[in-house]
């Protein structure tokens, strides 16, 4: 949900404005409308950029360390770091950038050199000096690569050359010119450093030695972590500071200040006890219609885990429904039917597991998703009865699984069968339809709701037309009552229906067949009726004609579209099963070493499929998510995030 707020505007006299804004740091509840309008000081600007690229250099720095400092394993508990007073950080400072800078020239070189090494090592050992003794007596030595078929056809009985070196790929060979050039059809010339391998090699050592002593040099100041943390966040506040400085708006002579922010609602009388110990004058106000108000999100624990998600695309807008936890189990259902297979949702729980106890833990709240979604890939992956590609169940029709058991068609229940027509049946597919439809309709209740909350009831018939239009087809294309014989406009009888063991048909209530008819025909008449409440009751219908064809174009279309959960768990599910079929095909036609070329395709293949079939269960339910579900719920988007003036504490 969206955290209710409120605005807060402040009248300060210029006296009590730095004590005022220190203390407002302190407390860190108001976030501060940025004023673009204001002036920005020469003296309050380099203050901010000052502090801002310390804090900035700092930042790197302690990144950069800790890096090192975990990769060496350094006890930096032993060696107490320095404080700012003890030894200025400025120096500390410099003696990095000093460190990186002749380490990152140290680099180069050495690149450069590695570089002439390889392209020298095939050629061997020669004298650069000798080389220049022979071209000053006016003979030029030009070194050339061929095939060795080319080689052979080349046409040089009348020059002087040497083959250097010869493998399968590429014959090597040198030749002296005096006074005809020597055409190298067929052959690349090389243009080699004229210099020594050996001298190359002593030079690389020299150069590893100096980045050595370098890196000693940033163990030691990795001591320093802490004292550069510090500084960090000093001047993270200083900065900060100083963009609040600036946003204060210069209403009277340099006499009287004002300032705009925002708060959560809940903490009002936090704010009015602090601005009652000033002498100014303030006002509480609830946010208006049209007001860009920063977005604060409050939800459980299960849905504020898919809060970087809808950071994604965008944050809703003040006065929008969070789409948050409407998505998050969808998300979780959508990802574990595309990858669909209990083996790689097993392989998804290990990898998340060990980054949870070995990750970063600022990420933990990644790792728990992933966590959810492994979870959910084994209970798709029974579902749909796939095991690394293999049948987990025995299923009417199945050739090769690992269980035969009653209970197996009852768990399995989304796994593909052959029915007594001897065809190929997928519930899996009519599962996908089925949540899209689940979908779609619960985004146009939200709309509904939205619209409700933000223009009036009037406002949101429209939406709900759709929603009852979609209801009465729903009731019209075959869901009939067996009793009357109803078997709806597409003559399909529903009460047949089954979802792998489940008779879904027999379960249901179904409504009489003139239910369904007069569904359509109520929604249509609120569709051309209440489209646009802020236009002409008579003009209404004309619109109502175009938001018909866009509704009949885009619902299909949008409810197809959840085929790809279907889809995708499949198409990984076939891709392992062949990769399968190849791997133990070395087996049994005893290609030697079989056992070996197996297991290694295996890995190969299931990896391969692996890292494809995650990364489309992560786009896919995103695209769902932001195309078909936020054009149904209408979302607008475009919230700022809160961010209140507050003081960073180490």
């Amino acid at each position: 949900m969206i955290v209710p707020m409120k605005k807060l505007s402040v009248l300060l006299y210029h006296k009590e404005k730095q004590d005022f804004l220190k203390s407002l740091q302190e407390i860190g509840i108001i976030h501060i409308v940025e004023n673009t309008e204001v002036e920005q000081p020469e003296a309050a600007s380099e203050t901010y950029q000052r502090a801002n690229n310390i804090s900035k250099t700092c930042a790197r720095m302690v990144q950069i360390l800790s890096k090192i400092a975990k990769e060496k394993d350094l006890a930096l508990s032993q060696e107490k770091p320095a404080t700012a007073v003890e030894r200025n950080v400025f120096n500390i400072l410099r003696e990095f950038e000093a460190a990186e800078e002749k380490k990152e020239a140290l680099q180069q070189n050495l690149s450069e050199i590695r570089k002439d090494i390889n392209q020298l090592q095939p050629w061997g050992e020669f004298d650069p000096e000798v080389i220049g003794f022979i071209q000053k007596k006016g003979i030029k030595l030009r070194f050339f690569e061929s095939t060795e078929k080319k080689f052979k056809q080349l046409k040089m009985d009348d020059f002087f050359y040497e083959i250097i070196h010869r493998d399968k790929s590429k014959v090597r060979f040198l030749v002296l010119e005096k006074e005809r050039p020597f055409e190298a059809d067929g052959a690349n010339e090389v243009n080699l450093p004229l210099k020594s391998l050996q001298n190359l090699h002593q030079e690389s050592e020299r150069l590893e030695e100096e980045s050595a002593d370098i890196d000693k040099i940033f163990e030691k100041l990795a001591a320093h972590i802490d004292t550069l943390n510090e500084c960090r966040v000093d001047n993270s506040n200083i900065a900060t500071f100083a963009t609040a400085d600036l946003n204060m708006v210069n209403e009277i002579e340099d006499k009287v200040f004002s300032l705009t922010g925002w708060f959560p609602a809940r903490r009002e009388k936090a704010v009015n006890d602090f601005l009652d110990n000033y002498l100014c004058y303030y006002r509480i106000d609830i946010p208006e219609v049209n007001e860009n108000v920063p977005i604060l999100l409050k939800n459980n624990r299960f849905a504020r885990l898919f809060e970087p998600i809808t950071r994604i695309y965008s944050l809703p807008a003040y006065r929008e429904l969070d789409p948050t936890p409407f998505f998050a189990p969808f998300f979780l259902v959508y990802f574990g039917l595309c990858l669909g297979d209990l083996g790689y949702g097993a392989i998804t729980v290990f990898i998340a597991t060990i980054a949870f106890f070995k990750g970063p833990k600022q990420y933990r709240n990644l790792y728990v998703i992933g966590l959810l979604l492994g979870g959910m890939t084994i209970v798709s992956g029974i579902a749909l009865n796939s095991f690394f590609g293999q049948s987990i169940f025995y299923l009417k029709g199945n050739k090769e699984y690992f269980f035969r058991t009653e209970s197996g068609e009852m768990m399995s229940f989304l796994g593909s069968f052959i029915n007594a027509k001897k065809m190929t049946e997928f519930p899996a597919m009519g599962f996908a339809i089925f949540l899209g439809v689940v979908q779609v309709l619960l985004g146009i209740v939200l709309q509904c709701v939205n619209r409700i909350r933000q223009n009036g009831f009037v406002w949101g018939i429209h939406p709900a037309s759709f929603f009852i239009i979609i209801c009465g087809i729903l009731f019209s294309i075959g869901i009939g009552s067996s009793n009357t014989g109803f078997k709806g406009i597409t003559g399909i009888d529903i009460s047949t229906y089954k979802l792998g063991a489940f008779q879904i048909g027999s379960w249901l209530t179904i409504p009489p067949q003139e239910f369904g008819l007069f569904l359509i025909v109520f929604g249509l008449v609120l569709m051309f009726l209440f489209n646009n409440p802020d236009k002409s009751i008579f003009i209404r219908p004309l619109f109502g004609l175009w938001e018909l064809y866009g509704f009949a174009t885009g619902i299909i279309g949008d409810i197809l579209s959840y085929l790809r959960l279907f889809a995708l768990g499949l198409a990984s599910g076939l891709l392992g099963h062949a990769f399968n079929g190849i791997a133990f095909g070395f087996i049994e036609n005893n290609i030697f070493p079989g056992i070996f070329a197996t297991i290694a395709l295996l890995i190969f293949a299931h990896t391969l499929n692996f890292g494809l079939a995650i990364l489309g269960s992560f786009v896919h339910p995103l695209r769902l998510t932001f195309v078909e579900f936020y054009k149904n719920l209408d979302f607008e988007g475009g919230g700022k995030n809160y961010a209140p003036f507050l003081k960073e504490k180490v």
